[in-house]
């Protein structure tokens, strides 16, 4: 807050009377702009006494009726004509999008069909981290597999190959540029945390008979791989996107595939969230390679699951005297793998020979990575069809609504959103999705009575 000035005081001690500060919705009625918002969104005596005020004069008083319209105006649906100018006669939807568009309407409205930019502030964020690891670890995986795989490079020529590309990640982004002291220190944390993911990564593709077979493989017109294609009640959808790595290991004439990404921030697998129409991207890549990556590979393909790989250097808070064995055992709790994973002993062994990297769930439920038989997991790409066949006639729709998905207090779908300062929001007459976290059980049990349930 500011402080009063002098003559605030002056004037009380002369008068012998106690400053009353004035209260928020007073201060708004000094100044036109604030005094419009307390007259369009506020309550109570000054927000009427705003109005009155603004109604006088004929300009303000349109000013005031422009934006109540705009308030008030039904925003479920966009007029047949206003879709195809905004998104083509044609769809094209991407994983991402998919998501964006389940989170909140609005918010991909103002995204992919406003095509609004957020302001954003050059700095060396956790987007850039993430970029930074990728690249470090797509070239010494994809050098090691032309030195024979990781059976044959040991750990001191993984680490010399981390090394290298770090120094070349690194003259390019310092190449030319004059940088601040702040931001090569953060550089130089960085790259502590790069050598330790590259780390549990190389340690992880040791223990493992499944190999990468590609790096940021790509569905799309000129891509890796052609996108997918849905059709929904007439409309064509065309799917693209990008897998950050394909793993793959050979049993016979089966080529058993496995899709991993990179995560640099707490994302989970959730069968619970897919059921619901989110977190669906690593399956629908798993799916579209099922479906197109016969002839790339030349074999007959098994989806074998999906992997999220942490990609983050996680702040531990343990006691002072913790040994360097509970701290490692630690870090690998808080960045334990999650996933989805064909349940065929031989796969699942092949995937962790030790046994030790992957924790797979019991019976009980425990464990990170969910199992499925190769009859479920074809029951989950149906329903991952639906979902995005839903999503399509939804857009084609022309659906806004501002109905984002409420997880708990503390996380919405408005809780990082680039857009909340443009969304329209309002409590009084708009909704939050609340989605009811399932078991795995209750989705598996839900899609075998044929997802009559959906809410």
């Amino acid at each position: 807050k500011s402080r009063p000035s002098f003559i605030v005081s002056r004037v009380s001690d002369i008068l012998g009377v106690e400053p009353k500060p004035a209260s928020a919705a007073e201060s708004m009625t000094y100044a036109v702009s604030p005094c419009l918002r307390l007259a369009v969104g506020g309550k109570g005596v000054f927000s009427a006494a705003a109005a009155e005020a603004l109604s006088l004069e004929s300009e303000r008083a349109a000013r005031l009726d422009d934006l109540r319209r705009r308030l008030t105006v039904d925003r479920s649906d966009l007029a047949p004509e206003s879709v195809s100018a905004l998104y083509g006669k044609e769809f094209r939807l991407s994983a991402t999008r998919a998501e964006d568009f389940a989170k909140c309407r609005y918010e991909y409205f103002v995204k992919y069909g406003l095509r609004a930019e957020p302001h954003r502030k050059a700095e060396f964020d956790g987007a850039a981290i993430g970029t930074f690891a990728h690249y470090i670890l797509e070239h010494v995986v994809r050098d090691v597999k032309d030195l024979g795989g990781f059976a044959y490079a040991g750990g001191e020529k993984c680490e010399e190959l981390a090394e290298k590309y770090l120094a070349e990640y690194c003259d390019m982004l310092l190449a030319g540029r004059e940088k601040s002291g702040r931001f090569k220190y953060l550089l130089g944390q960085t790259k502590e945390k790069v050598r330790r993911i590259v780390r549990e990564v190389v340690a992880e593709l040791r223990d493992s008979d499944f190999e990468p077979l590609d790096f940021e493989l790509s569905f799309d017109d000129g891509g890796d791989l052609p996108p997918g294609v849905i059709r929904a009640d007439g409309t064509r959808v065309r799917l693209s996107g990008k897998i950050d790595r394909v793993d793959g290991w050979t049993d016979g004439d089966t080529l058993y595939v496995r899709v991993a990404d990179y995560k640099t921030g707490t994302k989970e697998f959730s069968l619970s969230d897919v059921w619901h129409g989110l977190g669906m991207q690593m399956l629908i890549y798993l799916f579209l390679l099922a479906d197109e990556g016969g002839e790339r590979y030349g074999k007959k393909i098994e989806p074998a699951g999906v992997l999220y790989l942490p990609t983050r250097d996680t702040v531990l808070s343990m006691a002072r005297e913790s040994t360097d064995e509970q701290i490692e055992a630690k870090r690998k709790k808080e960045n334990k793998r999650t996933g989805i994973a064909l349940n065929k002993p031989e796969v699942l062994e092949a995937m962790d020979r030790t046994g030790a990297r992957l924790s797979f769930k019991d019976d009980k439920g425990k464990g990170a990575v969910s199992l499925a038989s190769a009859e479920r997991l074809g029951r989950l790409s149906k329903l991952v069809d639906k979902n995005l066949k839903d999503i399509a006639l939804e857009i084609k729709k022309g659906s806004i609504g501002a109905e984002p998905v409420w997880f708990s207090e503390r996380n919405t779908s408005c809780t990082y959103c680039e857009f909340a300062s443009a969304c329209p929001f309002d409590p009084a007459r708009d909704r939050m999705k609340r989605f009811k976290k399932l078991s795995d059980d209750d989705v598996w049990e839900r899609i075998e009575r044929g997802g009559e349930d959906r809410a």
